[in-house]
């Protein structure tokens, strides 16, 4: 059965044979979208050969190729052209309350006193340019939490700001005083600023500019840096986003509940959840007290005394449960969820980048979570499931783009100070090409995710192209509703 193009303008809609679609969605997903035909003429709803695609895609692994790259030249022969820097967000207070341990207090008068170094005005923005009032479901649920001391679930304290504001300072030392990668004076061309739409990720990507620019050139300067959020419907750095993507979320449940059935696990989880008063049911209870210890001890305060000698493998538990998310028995399907669409922004940055495109910022500053950074590190081979290595506050992985005097693009990857060095690459520093075959196979496209998300293809649909690169149209079409009522999780 033969694939056959629809071209209209500036639409291109592939129609192909069931077997063959997923593999065209693959190859074709930048420019268009993919629909399927069973070789009668007509366009089908593309959520007929979701499963097709979801089947599909983990398979389309990378294979070696015979091509030679050659060794990276020098640094010092190598032009920085660009740079995307994903980061967590600093100290924070825990997502929600725990009345089953003592509880401490979170003074707001001793914690979140203001670092004035950090106080630096800001526009948040949606994608689209649009002015953003609110902030997103998740930060909406947090704020229904108050603790002993005044202050609301998850928010970043005091500590949290100079944490960022440190990385701010690293940030600028490395690319803007040694790479001259970015001016000294705040220019919106060379540095575009994302975060989700949760006050700690918002005020911790506040912090990094006030640490890059410093707060006294921005005031002298009178330049108001824009920070952008995505809608709750289009976010994909929240993860799992139960508001974009329920599919991740049914993962993520599958997965984590497979602790139960660990070897070595039940004894001792029985004795936390006696100490507890709980049933062992309720085993998922220590994603909670794992993100309320680790708040504790970057603030100092104690651990609560029926647990006490328990803490550190309650954290290891708690920690264990959410790398499970990842540990998917079906084609890493989870990984690719995750990740899929993080790594097609920075490819269609990068893309940018390399073709000197003029609305191409030099910076992309990425404010993110833990379970943002910790399926990435996943990808990347940095560490595996069975790691104890959890992302820190403020910890980052930033991707770089280089020139060389041939005009061929290299890549370095950044975990903190530490180089990264892909599987098939020979040295930390990879060609472009290299980089973009070595993650192929864990990229999905804004049209390839929503049709992964859910198999619910609104009618205006059918027989319509819709191109990743046009966000606004990509989000209004493809744009699951929210959905009202869902459980906040228990960390990130």
């Amino acid at each position: 059965m033969s694939s056959f193009l629809h071209y209209n303008k500036s639409k291109v809609i592939i129609t192909a044979a069931i077997c063959t679609a997923p593999l065209l969605a693959n190859w074709w997903g930048k420019n268009v979208v993919v629909f399927a035909s069973e070789g009668s003429g007509q366009l089908s709803p593309i959520h007929e050969f979701r499963q097709e695609l979801i089947d599909s895609i983990p398979r389309l692994k990378k294979t070696p190729t015979d091509r030679k790259y050659s060794v990276a030249p020098p640094m010092e022969d190598l032009t920085l052209k660009h740079v995307q820097i994903f980061f967590r967000h600093g100290a924070r207070t825990p997502v929600r309350q725990w009345p089953i341990i003592e509880q401490v207090t979170w003074d707001k008068d001793v914690l979140q006193c203001g670092v004035p170094s950090t106080q630096i005005k800001y526009n948040r923005k949606y994608l689209d340019g649009t002015p953003c009032a609110e902030y997103g479901h998740v930060e909406t649920i947090l704020r229904s939490f108050v603790f002993k001391g005044g202050i609301h679930g998850g928010q970043l304290t005091d500590l949290g700001h100079r944490q960022l504001h440190q990385l701010g300072l690293e940030i600028r030392r490395r690319y803007m005083e040694e790479r001259k990668l970015v001016p000294e004076i705040y220019q919106k061309e060379s540095i575009h600023a994302r975060s989700t739409n949760l006050m700690r990720t918002i005020e911790s990507t506040k912090c990094v500019l006030a640490g890059l620019f410093g707060r006294e050139s921005l005031e002298e300067n009178e330049v108001v840096p824009d920070i952008m959020v995505a809608k709750d419907s289009d976010e994909f750095l929240y993860i799992p986003n139960i508001n974009a993507c329920q599919v991740i979320n049914e993962m993520v449940k599958g997965n984590v509940f497979k602790l139960p059935s660990l070897k070595g696990e039940r004894a001792l989880r029985e004795e936390v959840m006696k100490r507890l008063g709980l049933d062992t049911a309720h085993h998922h209870i220590l994603r909670g007290l794992m993100d309320e210890f680790n708040c504790r001890k970057a603030h100092g305060f104690p651990m609560p005394d029926t647990v006490k000698d328990l803490v550190p493998m309650i954290i290891e538990m708690g920690r264990k449960m959410f790398r499970l998310q990842w540990k998917n028995d079906d084609n890493d399907k989870c990984l690719l969820m995750t990740v899929g669409p993080i790594y097609n922004m920075i490819f269609e940055n990068m893309d940018s980048a390399s073709c000197h495109q003029d609305n191409t910022a030099k910076m992309h500053l990425f404010g993110v979570h833990d379970l943002t950074l910790l399926p990435m590190l996943l990808s990347l081979k940095v560490i595996t499931i069975d790691d104890s290595h959890w992302p820190g506050y403020g910890e980052n992985i930033n991707f770089e783009l280089y020139e060389d005097k041939s005009g061929a693009h290299w890549v370095r990857i950044l975990h903190g100070d530490k180089e990264i060095t892909l599987p098939n690459c020979e040295a930390a520093i990879c060609r472009y090409e290299q980089f973009k075959q070595e993650l192929s196979h864990l990229t999905l496209t804004i049209p390839q995710y929503r049709c992964l998300c859910d198999g619910k293809i609104p009618s205006s649909l059918k027989g319509r192209c819709v191109v990743p690169g046009e966000r606004k149209i990509a989000g209004q079409l493809l744009t699951l509703p929210a959905k009202e009522g869902k459980p906040i999780p228990a960390s990130i």
